[in-house]
């Protein structure tokens, strides 16, 4: 049997007395593009914080690529190849694209030293953040202060900065929140272009992003799983219909 990239078992989250998370379990193979969607308190962005390492589960397993990782605190989880985006973009906005790009790149060497001693002493690693530069077109804008920089720019630095760790599950925390319509297109051929190596959990709330980089899409309602399937299939339920779908349509998520 192929191992999986992460597999829930039974994950339940209950705060202050309320059940967040209901007795969740859901398996992500290798490479897959999985979308994780339901109405605002489903406890979508809960599930990632849980898969993150940023809550502990009342109750359940969560296994990352083989690994029981539900006691790790989350910067233990970055060994394991986990990462997440947030749903404002987690980047340095006082340094420069270049610069937030080489702190990804050096994360963990020579921690007594600044930025720049870094880059001194690794001059292989600024041939790297070249690469990340351009693979991201961020080449014209590398010298910028991020904080000068439309929000459109400042998620795909962190999505850049993300990638330079060399992540091997990405959990991503509703990546096209804040962007404009005209830019949904270049952000969704983005993720489109992301390396079948990395396996990617997606929380969305536009269905647009999330019918057109999906592989499967899992519901959650109430804190439970409602759904689970292709994207065809869950547009088809009629469970999902009456508790989602069409009203996510109607607000313009769509």
């Amino acid at each position: 049997m192929a191992e999986t990239a992460l597999q829930l078992e039974h994950i339940t989250k209950t705060i202050g007395g309320l059940t967040i998370l209901d007795d969740v379990s859901l398996t992500v193979m290798p490479g897959e593009r999985r979308a994780v969607i339901g109405p605002n308190g489903a406890g979508k962005t809960t599930l990632l914080n849980v898969i993150a390492g940023f809550l502990p589960p009342s109750r359940g397993r969560v296994v990352v690529f083989g690994r029981d990782v539900t006691r790790l605190p989350a910067h233990r989880r970055v060994d394991v190849g986990l990462l997440k985006t947030n749903q404002q973009p987690a980047v340095f906005r006082e340094l420069t694209v270049r610069q937030n790009i080489l702190l990804a790149l050096l994360r963990g060497r020579h921690p007594l030293l600044g930025l720049t001693a870094l880059v001194s002493l690794d001059r292989e690693v600024q041939r790297q953040a070249e690469d990340v530069l351009e693979e991201w077109d961020l080449l014209a804008v590398a010298d910028d202060e991020v904080r000068h920089l439309p929000h459109g720019y400042q998620r795909r630095v962190e999505l850049a900065a993300r990638f330079a760790m060399q992540p091997r599950l990405l959990l991503l925390d509703e990546p096209a929140a804040g962007l404009a319509a005209e830019e949904i297109p270049g952000f969704i051929e983005r993720l489109r272009r992301l390396p079948r190596e990395v396996t990617v959990v997606l929380v969305e709330h536009s269905m647009r992003v999330v019918f057109a980089f999906a592989d499967r899409v899992t519901v959650l309602h109430h804190g439970a799983v409602l759904a689970d399937g292709t994207p065809e299939a869950v547009q088809q339920d009629e469970r999902v219909q009456e508790a989602y779908l069409s009203g996510a349509m109607r607000r313009g998520h769509a």
